[in-house]
């Protein structure tokens, strides 16, 4: 059987990343409003919700893609479906 792949939003970057993983046989990835970087996507909604500075939200990312793996086991600088896409992935 095969196999495709779709997601919305957080979804689509987990299809996305997925998707392009060399084990993956998934035959086609749909995604609707996937982000390209968590980092980047948190430090822009920050600023937004919270009127602070770039300057100042992308310390404050800093210090959580610090603290992230500590909590959670992983960098928030690791969620960045637009690298996996661009490094290819599989051979398909």
């Amino acid at each position: 059987a095969e196999i495709g792949l779709i997601g919305a939003s957080m979804g689509g970057a987990v299809a996305l990343m997925v998707g392009h993983e060399a084990a993956t046989r998934a035959v086609g990835i749909a995604t609707d409003c996937a982000f390209g970087s968590l980092a980047d996507l948190l430090q822009d909604r920050i600023a937004d919700m919270l009127f602070l500075p770039p300057a100042v939200c992308a310390v404050v990312i800093r210090v959580a893609d610090w603290m992230n793996p500590l909590l959670f086991g992983y960098r928030l600088s690791d969620v960045a479906p637009e690298r996996r896409v661009a490094a290819g992935g599989s051979d398909r």
